[in-house]
């Protein structure tokens, strides 16, 4: 018998098994804003080689701004810097 798991299909509706059981961590750290490291010097230094600007990822830093990997962005608690880096 295969490992994969089996597609279920009812009535043109195709329902697939729970993959992965954090899937709502995953979501909610992807479009939520949840999560993140510390936007500490060696992360800064990483983004800068990215191609990153220093100025605005030191002021990210004071500012107490979090990195996030999966969106590949900065994340700031307050409603200040929401949607943008509100510099």
């Amino acid at each position: 018998m295969s490992n994969k798991r089996k597609i279920k299909r009812k009535a043109g509706v195709i329902v697939r098994p729970v993959i992965n059981a954090g899937t709502d961590r995953d979501i909610a750290e992807i479009f939520g804003g949840v999560g993140g490291e510390p936007l500490t010097d060696l992360v800064v230094a990483e983004l800068v080689g990215r191609g990153w600007g220093e100025p605005d990822l030191l002021t990210a830093q004071q500012k107490g701004a979090r990195y996030n990997r999966r969106r590949d962005s900065l994340i700031f608690d307050d409603d200040e810097h929401s949607g943008s880096f509100g510099f």
